[in-house]
């Protein structure tokens, strides 16, 4: 019996060491033991339970009358109007454990703060950061483009998922541990509504390895994922956008979307990733909501020059439900669209002193043309310094309407009406006479399918050729119908443009008898006609494959076509 006894009570012994209790073999007294246990006890229960304080929106209200770009973006504290490009700012009673932040964009079931689309249960991708003392959750909202697919010759559609303009968004918070290891006792929800209208600058990242390209609007004051602000820097923008707000906000992305005709090139191929590979920043200045009027491409370029111009102002399409869309003017800007670009430019570009190039597209290009006019003005009188000049502009299948127009009387220092395209004619000679080292470049794409002056709804701006360096295209392995091929070539210039940028593509058209988008400034310059002595490349081969690498061009006298 007495051998069982000590065999039991050093079982006991064992067990208490083994859990991490103290034994009898301690050194510890049994009250000093008690009152630890006590005093334990005591902080336990003293500790401040996890609670959600508030939450508001870093940069999340947007005033359109600012005096300055660079202060025109505070936080908000209420839930409607929140602009797009905001970051979601939680504050927790405690200091936040940070494990509990997840490793993975995809991760969405562990994301402590849960943001979805009420009207489709979308989720909002995003990743988070810790602030005030980690007493702060900041949810960073990420935009996330790619190609839809559609059936037989359409093509296929950019899509992308992120916070977009006129939407109700729900936001849950749970899942939270602090430095404790407590959790929220329950979930804490709220919604909130975004503005209806967005316009801005966004950088662009090359196509990452899950096969998506991302999006970040330039704010000032915040970093930017895609921005180095010291760095080189292309900053491109669009032209009509049809219908693009009642398609989910449809916006450019550069991917390669064209099949008509395009062989073994990949859907998707990122025309971007030579460009970023090279140390370029690359941002995008969307007016797409502007830009979207379905019945008439003139009430688009109108906004562009003035707010009052006679057409149909400043209105912006706002998404009302599925393929569904209402003009609206609440939330317009106060300022043109090429005020508002000329803004933006030189608040993301404040200290930069690295090459800068304007790449405009379609009715962008009176967007890029009006931008370098309103820069060139404010070096001349001193207003800014002679660093925002671009080194370059490309006005890649430039669209001008036809017939006067009233609005330009009063602005840019002109005193009558004029078409557009003598108004872009207007600016590049201005531009070229000032800045002598600055490169012009145009493109075309289309040929005799269409005329020179687009179906004869536009202007065919011929002697705009005769002062800049001018490059025909002819993609005709798209095709040559004027009716259902003249839009995809049109849209083409820009992804030809971006990928012919490519090492190995520039060095093969500069081999034969063309430039690119890679081509040297001063060469882009060199090449500039002079109104006297005019000439143009013209694609002489590859024109029936979608590949630039058996492009051969002859640089001969200017022609139409």
């Amino acid at each position: 019996m007495r051998k069982q006894a000590f065999y039991i009570v050093g079982i006991l012994i064992l067990t208490l060491i083994a859990v991490g209790c103290s034994s009898p073999l301690s050194a510890i007294s049994k009250t000093e033991t008690d009152n630890a246990e006590i005093a334990h006890g005591d902080a336990i229960s003293s500790r401040a339970a996890l609670t959600v304080l508030s939450h508001y929106y870093d940069k999340g209200s947007f005033n359109r009358n600012y005096t300055s770009y660079s202060t025109a973006f505070t936080d908000k504290t209420d839930d409607v109007n929140v602009d797009t490009g905001a970051w979601i700012v939680v504050r927790f009673s405690n200091a936040i454990n940070p494990s509990c932040l997840p490793a993975s964009l995809d991760a969405t079931a562990n994301y402590p703060i849960k943001v979805v689309r009420t009207e489709d249960n979308q989720p909002v991708l995003g990743t988070f950061e810790l602030r005030n003392g980690n007493k702060d959750i900041v949810f960073r909202p990420v935009q996330r483009h790619w190609l839809e697919p559609l059936s037989g010759t359409e093509g296929s559609k950019a899509s992308w998922q992120g916070i977009k303009p006129n939407y109700t968004y729900k936001v849950t918070v749970s899942g939270v541990v602090d430095v404790n290891g407590q959790t929220l006792a329950s979930a804490n929800t709220w919604t909130f509504k975004t503005i209806d209208v967005d316009w801005g600058l966004y950088f662009v990242s090359k196509k990452q390895a899950d096969g998506y390209v991302y999006m970040e609007k330039y704010v000032p004051g915040r970093n930017n994922r895609y921005f180095n602000p010291s760095a080189k820097t292309m900053i491109y923008t669009h032209g009509y956008e049809k219908n693009a707000v009642i398609n989910d906000y449809r916006r450019e992305n550069m991917l390669y979307f064209i099949t008509k005709g395009s062989g073994t090139i990949p859907l998707g191929l990122d025309t971007l990733q030579y460009i970023i590979d090279d140390g370029w920043n690359f941002g995008i200045f969307f007016w797409d909501q502007f830009a979207d009027e379905p019945d008439e491409v003139k009430n688009a370029e109108a906004k562009i020059w003035k707010t009052s111009n006679g057409f149909q102002g400043m209105r912006y399409r706002v998404r009302t439900g599925f393929g569904k869309g209402e003009f609206r003017t609440t939330n317009q800007p106060v300022r043109p669209l090429g005020e508002e670009f000329y803004n933006i430019y030189i608040s993301a570009l404040a200290g930069n002193t690295a090459n800068k190039r304007i790449i405009a597209h379609s009715t962008g290009a009176q967007l890029g043309a009006y931008l370098v006019r309103v820069i060139s003005d404010r070096v001349t009188n001193g207003t800014i310094s002679q660093s925002y000049v671009p080194n370059r502009l490309a006005l890649l299948e430039g669209f001008w309407s036809k017939d006067a127009k009233s609005y330009f009387n009063g602005i840019l220092g002109w005193t009558k009406s004029m078409w557009n395209g003598e108004a872009i004619r207007s600016i590049v000679s201005t531009v070229k006479s000032r800045h002598t080292t600055l490169a012009i470049e145009m493109d075309k794409h289309q040929n005799y399918m269409c005329g020179d002056s687009w179906l004869a709804i536009g202007d065919s701006n011929y002697d705009l050729r005769k002062m800049v360096c001018v490059t025909y295209v002819y993609p005709d392995f798209i095709g040559t119908n004027a009716t259902n091929d003249t839009g995809d070539r049109h849209c083409y210039a820009r992804l030809y443009y971006f990928w012919t940028y490519a090492s190995k593509i520039t060095s093969w058209i500069e081999s034969h008898g063309g430039v690119t988008s890679r081509t040297a400034d001063s060469t882009i310059r060199s090449y500039m006609n002079n109104g006297t002595s005019n000439y143009v490349f013209v694609q002489s081969g590859g024109k029936n494959s979608a590949t630039p690498l058996d492009d051969t061009f002859s640089r001969v006298s200017l022609r139409n076509y």
